[in-house]
């Protein structure tokens, strides 16, 4: 009577253990997924966050020309990627989006002209013409 009732408990007891040691490792794995699928915007946070920081500390610093300098750098990076997405997009298909800002910082460097690196420069400069030559 004792081994008919230990094999259903063992049994039991075994299915509990595979049911909770199951969760842990799926649980386990899809928290490791998530977290090596977001790794790239964490990145990215971490790289804004360094940016604003630095920035926020220049202006509080009254350091003003520091902080313009950086957030005129972000824009020429910026656009330089969205130009470059542009370019490489059929006309057809291009996102209006990246045109008006595109368009935007074209009329913004006409009010607020900027020099710094020559080859930066230049590529900004090819890819402000997206929007006159509509290419």
């Amino acid at each position: 009577m004792k081994s008919k009732l230990l094999i259903p408990l063992v049994v039991i007891a075994a299915l509990v253990i595979g049911f909770f040691l199951g969760r842990w490792q799926i649980r386990h794995t899809v928290d490791s997924y998530f977290a090596e699928m977001s790794r790239p915007e964490v990145r990215r946070a971490t790289a804004e966050f360094s940016k604003a920081a630095g920035v926020l500390k220049a202006i509080r610093a009254g350091d003003t020309n520091e902080a313009i300098e950086t957030l005129e750098s972000e824009l020429d990076t910026q656009i330089m990627y969205i130009g470059a997405v542009t370019e490489a997009t059929p006309v057809s298909e291009r996102d209006k989006q990246w045109l008006s800002r595109i368009r935007w910082l074209r009329d913004y460097r006409v009010t607020h002209p900027r020099k710094s690196d020559p080859f930066i420069d230049e590529q900004v400069a090819h890819y402000l013409s997206l929007v006159e030559t509509n290419r």
